[in-house]
């Protein structure tokens, strides 16, 4: 049958009315309801066409509207001009009554009959309407988009579309901009428009829309007109990116679509921007008044982004009169990296720049804008921008500079010197760095304001900024310094500063696999990497460029040798993975000789002139820096002072503090030209370079530098070095001229003023200590480090007292370096002396001999305030005057003659301005720099007292002296502190006076020190405040030294002391038998261990006492400690042994947890057997009766053990592997974790149901 007999059918049987009544909402049906429709086509009445229409009305299921919007799509491909113009005004009327989400399905209807149709007029009609909805006054910004989106994709997507149609529709768009009505959708639909599908660029639309509407003037003016508009919009009011412009879009958004299309232009319509309109964007987004950070930052992104759609007479205008103009202080990070970007290509333009591979190189030194980076780099307080401009200086003074520009080196040098010279010069006016230049900037205002009024009123630049000036004018020549010399891989004999000293110790632990070995290397901060690979090499007996070196999880390469320790970081105690490569094929003992010679071969004279002119020693030469980077120190600035004290570091040693202290080592007959004699004249000498008094110009800065100076003249950083004469004789010279006096004079409490800052402090208590060392013993601390490490090496047994746990075999153990000063001293002469330091080592000792009794009681005083302020972590204290009124700490009870007190903090940490009781409390960190100088410090202040031992008095009549031997020992923060303390002390106690029966012995002394003190040992129970619970956590040197203070104490020296070890036993049974163990936590289960092992090995020595009667205390002591601290669970066990079973309710774990506190408590019962049978039967009794009883029921067992322990804190058990039955355990240990199963057992149990 033919197609329209069939319609005509259709028609007249009514067919799609009754189709029509079936499931709609059912997508099958609905297909099937399509196939008519579009088989009809043409032959729809007008009035079906709204009936189909009709049915997605009164509320219908939104299922049902997009099955009818789906048949009428499907349907319009198919009707004629008067059917879809009836569609049309079906749609236009729903557009008008229904909501805004029928409206959303309304839109993409009309997309959809766009896209689908194939007709041009049918096409042109949706797009008509589609850009008449858009445009309706009151639409949504959401369905205008919309609108416009299916207009973009007809025009995209549709095969009836020509270019024509296009242009009609970017004509319209273009008009719309020029109206100010929708800019922002009429921009961005431009913008797609010719962007195309995929973006598939159609280029002759760019270049049409320049050709004939002048795109780029009217994005530029559009722009403008915008900002303008919202600047009037905000009525006065501050701009923000998001008010709304033309009530629909916001202004970031009216800008962004602006910057954005104009960009797109450029680029693909292959134009460029002239001056004329990059100014205009310039002064509406940056130079306007109205201008807000949005515009500015995304202005500068955009120039940034399209440098090079910028003619290069614009790039260079656009550089020189806009971006060089602004005020370097204010660049934020986008408009410095704008201001960069054109930096570079405007020089490559004036060729002073050229390209090589991903690098800029410098062929002109005129650079365009340099001063404008310099400024930035002073100025700007954003550190990031700041370090940025720093790295582009350093290129372009430096590293990117053309070989013809490098062949001066030192005119390169000093050229950058002198500019940053002459900077710091200009910026300390006002700052007390330049007093003439001040005046001469103060006459030129006076005179000139008669001319020119304006000028007198000028501000000056505020101190802050001047001050950043100058911390980055430091910071500049920092990096100068070390990116060039950095690059400077031979062996230096022009040291750096830093270099030419010995820095703290560091401790190495190298482990290296292949092949296996560890081993321990000494050294300190200021020595270089190079000399460490050196030592490993000697150890491994290789080569050193077969030595490969990994710290901190980083590859140390060779390139980094000429770096110190301090500078890659080092810890004090720092590990190494060492790694044994085969690249050479020369012999060890030939590369070994090499390597240990390598310093006394002679250099090649361009090796000497390469390194002299290096920027650090042309810096450095003559001399005259040195006076400037002194003043900048003393201005009081944390920062500057830091700056200053880095490159101080970085640049050879000043050579006039340097001439100064080699006058000294001078002979004799050189030495009579001056005034008086020639030992006055060089103490005259270390007095001006190391005193700091109001008539005095060194400040506390200068006289750390000049120690650092001395401590390189005593002992260099390596032994090769000769700046100084001949070491030996500068320390005999020094010693004559009364240098140890002066360094013992530094520690004085008013020797370095009290507002130096904490660096500077430390660093000088720091070196006079290392040099009052050095001077006495004759040997560095590294060296000492050294042979310690050594002789522990040898050693077959451990030495050393290990300050992590207790142990009644350590107490009374030490290790070479814990045997103390003093004995170094006197271990000259023997096979291990130091003979070249010997005579420095006498000249030292008689200088303490001889001094007055006022000024050694001075001197051991300073001792104790450094090594006091040291170990509180407060080292000014050490400046301040002593108080009265300590910081006390709770107690307990009062016990008879125990150490216990009460008393709570009084003052605040920031209140504290005195050394007193409770001043270590009040911080819970001490640094490790702190905790050597208190160590250290407590070390010469005891080889002091054994030096002069008849002196003692001047050290027990010391205000506070029992304080501060309790805070050390007791309640410093760092453990080391407090175990150097218990070493120092002990050495102390066993020193003997011998020609002064009146003067009370040291050992003496230190037990009335612990009888007097009261400190909250003795509490009943760890729960306590935080301070007492740090103080219970800090006991173990405490109860160690008072262990061996008391252990065999004498009849007479009880009689001395006015004490009774029975009572003190006494009162240690009552404290264990009324202590309450509870903790939970694990910290606090350590603290009551470490409290509870101290009072058991207290009571060991006590027993050693002489006048004790062991069988009664063991008739006190011994059943509780079997019971109840060792094997309660034993004895419950017997105590039930016939019962049936045992009460569930007893606690079967032991008092001492701990295996420490078991062996303290095992020690204790030792002692008390020790020459007591009585007490030995006893004890042998118990444990017979514990664990020794016959039973027949075992007899059989060959595998038994006692009933020694209580259950695990876990509160299970395990069961018994009778052999092989370690299965069938398990399977029951399973069920008995079932809750079910195991209240089922335990209901039988108790029902004496078996």
């Amino acid at each position: 049958m033919e197609e329209d007999v069939i319609a005509d059918w259709l028609v007249e049987n009514k067919i799609l009315t009754v189709a029509l009544e079936g499931n709609i909402d059912q997508s099958q049906y609905c297909d099937r309801l399509k196939g008519i429709v579009e088989f009809l086509g043409t032959k729809l009445s007008l009035e079906e066409l709204t009936k189909i229409w009709k049915m997605q009305q009164n509320d219908q299921h939104m299922t049902v509207v997009d099955n009818i919007h789906s048949i009428m799509a499907a349907t319009a491909v198919h009707l004629n001009s008067a059917q879809l113009d009836h569609l049309f005004r079906l749609i236009q009327k729903a557009w008008k009554e229904e909501n805004e989400r029928m409206r959303e399905k309304l839109l993409s209807l009309i997309g959809t009959i766009g896209r689908d149709s194939k007709h041009p007029k049918t096409t042109n009609k949706v797009l008509e309407l589609l850009w008449d909805l858009a445009h309706l006054p009151a639409i949504p910004n959401s369905h205008l988009e919309h609108a416009l989106k299916e207009h973009l994709t007809i025009l995209s997507e549709s095969y009836s579309i020509n270019m024509q149609v296009k242009n009609k529709y970017i004509c319209k768009c273009v008009e719309d901009v020029k109206r100010g009505t929708l800019v922002v959708p009429a921009m961005r639909q431009l913008h797609l428009i010719a962007k195309g599908k995929n973006n598939k660029y159609d280029k002759s639309i760019p270049t049409d829309l320049h050709k004939n509407h002048d795109i780029i003037k009217l994005i530029t003016h559009s722009l403008m007109k915008s900002h303008r508009t919202c600047v009037n919009t905000s009525g006065g009011g501050q701009v923000t990116p998001h008010m709304l412009v033309d009530g629909r879009y916001t202004h970031a958004e009216h800008v962004r679509v602006h910057l954005e299309f104009l960009a797109f232009i450029l680029e693909v319509g292959v134009l460029y921007i002239h001056w004329h309109r990059a100014r205009e964007i310039w002064e509406c987004l940056v130079g306007n008044q109205d201008a807000i950070d949005y515009d500015k930052e995304t202005c500068f992104d955009w120039f940034k982004s399209g440098l090079n759609d910028l003619e290069a007479e614009t790039q260079q205008h656009l550089f020189t009169q806009k971006l060089l103009k602004q005020d370097p202080a204010s660049l934020s990070p986008k408009n410095f990296d704008c201001f960069k970007a054109y930096f570079e290509t405007v020089n490559q333009n004036n060729q002073s720049l050229r390209k090589s591979g991903p690098n800029l190189v410098v062929e002109k030194l005129d650079l365009l804008g340099l001063e404008f980076m310099w400024q930035v780099a002073l100025e700007n307080p954003n550190e990031d921008i700041a370090n940025v401009a720093i790295r582009q200086l350093m290129k372009m003074y430096y590293t990117s500079l053309a070989l013809k520009l490098k062949k001066d080196t030192i005119s390169v040098h000093k050229r950058f010197i002198a500019e940053c010279y002459n900077r710091l010069e200009d910026a300390t006016v006002t700052l007390g760095g330049s007093a003439i230049a001040f005046a001469i900037s103060k006459a030129n205002k006076a005179l000139t304001a008669a001319t020119l009024p304006d000028v007198a009123s000028l501000p000056s630049p505020s101190r802050y900024a001047r001050l950043l000036t100058i911390e980055r004018l430091l910071q500049l020549a920092e990096t100068y310094v070390t990116t060039v010399e950095d690059q400077h891989t031979c062996t230096r004999t022009i040291l750096p500063h830093e270099a030419s000293y010995q820095g703290h110790p560091i401790t190495m632990h190298v482990s290296c696999d292949i092949p296996k070995h560890e081993f321990t290397l000494v050294g300190h901060s200021n020595e270089s990497l190079r000399s460490v690979r050196t030592k490993i090499a000697i150890r491994l007996k290789t080569n050193t460029d077969n030595v490969q070196i990994a710290a901190n999880d980083a590859m140390l390469l060779p390139s980094k040798d000429q770096k110190l320790l301090r500078q890659l970081s080092f810890e004090e105690e720092q590990s190494l993975t060492v790694k044994q490569t085969m690249v050479s094929s020369i012999q060890y003992n030939t590369r070994n000789d090499e390597q240990i010679n390598i310093s006394f071969q002679p250099r090649t004279a361009y090796a000497m002139e390469l390194e002299r002119s290096l920027p650090g020693v042309v810096m450095a030469t003559g001399g005259q820096v040195f006076e400037m980077l002194y003043q900048l120190a003393d201005l009081d600035e944390p920062r500057i002072t830091e700056r200053v004290r880095n490159l101080l570091r970085l640049i050879p040693t000043d050579p006039s503090v340097v001439e100064a202290l080699d006058n000294i080592c001078r002979n004799n007959e050189d030495a009579e030209s001056l005034e008086g004699s020639p030992v006055k004249a060089h103490r005259q000498v270390l007095q001006d370079l190391f005193t700091t008094s109001s008539q005095s110009s060194m400040s506390a800065f200068r006289v750390l530098y000049n120690l650092e100076v001395l401590n390189a003249c005593l002992m260099p950083a390596n032994h090769e070095d000769n700046g100084i004469q001949s070491t030996r004789r500068f320390r005999e010279a020094f010693l004559n001229a009364g240098g140890l006096s002066l360094i013992v004079n530094i520690l004085q409490k008013d020797a370095i003023p009290s507002d130096a800052d904490e660096e500077t402090r430390r660093g000088c208590y720091s070196i006079c200590i290392q040099l009052a060392r050095f001077v006495l013993c004759g040997q560095t601390t590294t060296a000492l480090i050294e042979n310690d490490l050594s002789i522990l090496s040898s050693s077959q047994q451990e030495a050393t007292l290990d300050s992590s746990c207790f142990s009644s075999s350590n107490i009374s153990s030490s290790s070479p370096r814990k045997s103390g000063l003093w004995n170094r001293m006197n271990s000259f002469g023997s096979a291990g002396g130091d003979f070249t330091g010997k005579d420095g080592t006498e000249v030292a000792i008689s200088v303490i001999q001889t001094m007055s009794s006022a000024e050694y009681t001075s001197m051991i005083s300073q001792f104790m305030r450094v090594s006091w302020a040291a170990a509180a972590g407060r080292l000014y204290l050490a400046s301040s005057n002593q108080s009265n009124h300590g910081l006390s700490y709770s107690i307990g009870r009062r016990s008879r003659q125990s150490s216990t007190g009460s008393a709570t903090s009084s003052s605040s940490e920031s209140d504290v301005q005195h050394l007193q009781s409770g001043v270590c409390l009040l911080k819970s960190k001490v640094s490790a720099g702190d905790a050597m100088i208190a160590r250290d410090a407590l070390e010469l202040l005891v080889a002091c007292l054994q030096l002069r031992s008849q002196l003692l008095n001047s050290f027990y009549s010391l205000p506070s002296v029992n304080d501060f031997i309790i805070e050390i020992l007791l309640a410093s923060a760092h453990p080391d502190v407090r175990t150097a303390a218990m070493e120092q002390l002990y050495a102390l106690a066993t020193t003997r006076i011998q020609d002064s029966p009146h003067l009370l012995q040291p050992k003496l002394f230190l037990i009335q020190v612990f009888i007097k003190a009261h400190v909250p040992l003795w509490l009943t129970s760890t729960y306590t405040r935080s301070s007492n619970l740090r103080l219970l956590s800090q006991c173990k040197q405490y109860f160690n030294l008072r262990c061996l203070l008391f252990e065999r104490l004498t009849v007479e020296e009880q009689t001395i002391l006015g004490v009774n070890p029975r009572s003190m036993l006494e009162d240690e049974i009552e404290w264990l038998s009324n202590f309450e163990s509870g903790a939970c936590e694990e910290s606090a289960v350590e603290v009551e261990n470490q409290l509870i092992t101290g009072h058991l090995l207290l009571m060991k020595n006590l027993l050693t006492c002489e006048d004790i009667d062991k069988k009664q205390i063991g008739k006190q002591l011994i059943g509780s400690m079997l019971n109840e601290y060792l094997f309660p669970a034993s004895r419950i066990i017997l105590a039930n042994a016939n019962n049936s079973r045992v009460t569930s309710n007893l606690n079967l774990n032991p008092k001492l947890a701990c295996n420490t506190a078991k062996s303290a408590a095992y020690d204790l019962l030792v002692t008390l057997c020790d020459n007591c049978s009585d007490n030995l039967s006893q004890v042998a009794q118990h444990l017979s009766l514990m664990h020794h009883q016959p039973s027949a029921s075992v007899q059989m067992q060959w595998d038994l053990s006692p009933p020694v322990d209580g259950r695990s804190p876990s509160k299970y058990v395990g069961l018994k592997n009778g052999g092989a039955t370690c299965y069938m355990n398990s399977v029951i240990q399973q069920l008995y974790m079932i809750p079910g199963i195991r209240e089922v057992k335990y209901f039988y149990i108790s029902c004496n149901i078996y």
